[in-house]
């Protein structure tokens, strides 16, 4: 059931992609990867998935990476209702994206993993360029609150408080103490 693959060199792949367009360049073929690839005695032709699978296998990507490459690869021809990646190219991938961070809100790290999983899949797998993905919208990185207050924001933040609640507040700089130590403590004995 299984078929022998071996992997030619990148440019090698490319001059023979360009050179044979009609061919599908994933298939293995006695007469464009030698006599190496033998044809299972069921005679099909290894599906794109298994194909992706062997090659990350062979470069010896961890099996969670396999595992998440094939499921971005996924979405990605369920998204375009089942068409072939070779029949899409670079607008689909972009359109596909796009829609992670828009429809889906996906993180930036999200759709960083989904378009490595594509970019895989047309490289190494298809042997096509992509070239510029320029018409992405990134997703959006989340907003980081400022860990700092300003002179200012201290001074109204101390004003607005009285008691034992500004003794705290003032103790925390003064002394050094981390918030949990200040919420913990019964300062009965603070030198």
């Amino acid at each position: 059931m299984s078929t022998y693959l071996t992997l030619v060199p990148r440019a090698e792949r490319y001059a023979q992609a360009r050179h044979n367009s009609s061919s599908s360049p994933y298939v293995p073929s006695p007469t464009r990867f030698g006599n190496a690839a033998r044809p299972s005695s069921e005679g099909h032709k290894p599906k794109l998935l298994d194909h992706v699978r062997h090659i990350l296998r062979f470069r010896h990507y961890s099996y969670q990476t396999e595992k998440t490459y094939v499921h971005w690869i996924t979405r990605f021809i369920f998204f375009h209702h089942k068409r072939h990646p070779r029949e899409i190219g670079k607008k689909e991938v972009e359109q596909f994206l796009t829609s992670l961070a828009v429809d889906r809100q996906v993180s930036a790290a999200t759709q960083n993993q989904a378009l490595h999983a594509l970019l895989f899949l047309y490289r190494e797998v298809l042997a096509q360029e992509l070239g510029w993905l320029t018409d992405i919208v990134p997703a959006k990185r989340p907003q980081r609150l400022p860990t700092v207050l300003t002179q200012q924001e201290i001074r109204t933040l101390l004003g607005a408080v009285q008691g034992v609640p500004w003794l705290i507040s003032v103790s925390i700089p003064v002394r050094g103490f981390s918030v949990g130590i200040i919420c913990t403590s019964p300062f009965r004995n603070v030198p």
